[in-house]
Order: C-alpha cells, then sequence, then structure tokens
C-alpha cells in the first residue's frame, strides 16, 4: 500500500518500512499497519481538526484538563 502522506516522512526517514493496510479509521484518527523491520507495528494519525467528525466537540472536550 502506498503510505499517507502523513506517515511519508516517517518512511523517509527509515523509521517505517512499508505500511501494510488501514486498520481502522474514527472520529480523531486512522490507524495503520505499519512493517518496522522484522516487527509489525501500528502507527496511528490524528486527523486535522478541521477534519474531525464531532458534532459538539465543545462539549466532548468541556471540563477536560490537560496535565504535563
Amino acid at each position: 500500500m502506498k503510505a499517507p502522506p502523513r506517515l511519508q516522512s516517517l518512511v523517509e526517514e527509515g523509521l517505517i518500512d512499508t505500511v501494510v493496510r488501514q486498520l481502522m479509521s474514527g472520529k480523531e484518527a486512522m490507524v495503520y499497519v505499519v512493517r518496522c523491520g522484522d516487527e509489525t507495528r501500528c502507527a496511528k494519525i490524528y486527523k486535522e481538526a478541521n477534519h474531525r467528525s464531532f458534532r459538539q466537540a465543545v462539549d466532548y472536550t468541556e471540563n477536560r484538563k490537560v496535565k504535563n
């Protein structure tokens, strides 16, 4: 499978050898099965805020706190 544009830089840097397939897609992100050497891993790509499918994003994030 051709690497999605958001994973292309990781392929070029050699962190991902191949993108096997898309595993799932949700409201916030898409998950791909990738090969890294002999290992099979998942790569999660978060969608840009304007492409997320939240109807009430404010209600979803209300009262959430960021912990650093």
